[in-house]
């Protein structure tokens, strides 16, 4: 869970500094929403395929048998 969270507030930390970027660079009118909307655009889409990356990684361990839920097998040889 932590995860998600971190990535929505750098996301945002973002989305502000691009906000400001076209207010740095003088830009007016069509431009300025340009350059805005692809600097949001490129945001969620880094987001997006990060989160995308760690959900097939945690999964990919979780089939493997590794993570807080994996079975113990070596219990089994203890107990008898």
């Amino acid at each position: 869970m932590g995860v998600y969270l971190a990535t929505a507030i750098v996301l945002v930390l973002y989305l502000v500094l691009a906000w400001f970027v076209g207010d740095w660079l003088h830009l007016q009118g069509s431009s300025l929403w340009l350059v805005r909307g692809s600097l949001a655009l490129i945001g969620f889409i880094g987001a997006g395929v990060f989160l995308w990356f760690h959900r097939k990684l945690t999964r990919d361990t979780s089939d493997l048998g590794v993570g807080p839920g994996a079975p113990v097998a070596h219990r089994d040889r203890c107990a008898a």
